[in-house]
């Protein structure tokens, strides 16, 4: 997205940008087949690498309540930047961007993102598939005892009226299958280190299509989708905060 097309705030709200990529390999392919390729290749940046367990949580509605049932463990690897606050994963089939506070910018986001996949594609082979991109962004504000959510935001075609008027406790969450997919939660948070907080998840992605085998990467393809999601991910945020929140990402400027 060119920086014309929304403002840099000097205070951002953001606690986590993720970026998230996902691809097919020969089915007799295992994590640990491609890992110490990709190691290698981004060992320089990204020297430290842990292993991760990810456990998925499916929430299954029957006639009297909510089932939440715990999946199928998962295997990642983590590799943590040398002076920068963001990570890569690495699973089967899923190549991760964490970003953490404090956010850099969408063009440098963008960069370790296509180059993250340019040396997993070297790891991968040259028969990888995309089959999806995700674009994640988990916004973070102070929310006073006594304040409710439509201080910092506003009704939209995501969030509803009525949450904006909710007390503590609010929670909403919005899934539209238009397009690929768009995920907004709204909600509160509290934990003794930083007090009550009101959260604002954006999570937009889109099905991706199978790429002729190269020696190279094609990171065109990958960059006009990222492009576009956060452009999308922009104008849900911009239509959601309230001039309040805006002043509060303007603080200092």
């Amino acid at each position: 997205m060119a920086a014309e097309e929304h403002p840099t705030y000097l205070n951002p709200s953001i606690v986590e940008a993720l970026c998230e990529i996902q691809f097919t390999v020969s089915e007799r392919a295992t994590l640990q087949d491609y890992a110490g390729k990709f190691f290698e290749a981004i060992k320089d940046d990204f020297p430290t690498v842990e292993p991760v367990a990810e456990v998925g949580v499916q929430v299954h509605v029957t006639p009297s309540a909510l089932e939440h049932r715990i999946g199928t463990q998962r295997q990642r690897l983590r590799f943590k930047h040398r002076d920068q606050p963001m990570y890569l994963q690495l699973g089967p089939g899923v190549l991760t961007l964490n970003v953490l506070p404090r956010y850099p910018g969408w063009e440098v986001v963008k960069r370790e993102i296509l180059t993250a996949w340019e040396r997993a594609y070297a790891a991968l082979g040259p028969l990888t598939a995309i089959s999806r991109i995700g674009l994640r962004y988990i916004n973070r504000v102070p929310l006073a005892a006594d304040q409710r959510p439509g201080e910092w935001l506003r009704a939209t075609d995501f969030i509803a009226a009525a949450v904006l008027t909710s007390d503590e406790g609010f929670f909403s969450r919005t899934q539209v299958t238009r397009e690929g997919w768009t995920i907004v939660t709204v909600g509160d948070t509290e934990d003794s280190a930083s007090g009550r907080a009101l959260f604002l998840d954006i999570d937009r992605s889109l099905a991706m299509f199978s790429m002729a085998a190269t020696p190279k990467p094609n990171l065109r393809p990958i960059e006009v989708t990222a492009d576009r999601l956060h452009r999308d991910v922009w104008r849900i945020f911009e239509a959601a905060a309230s001039d309040r929140f805006v002043a509060l990402l303007k603080e200092g400027q």
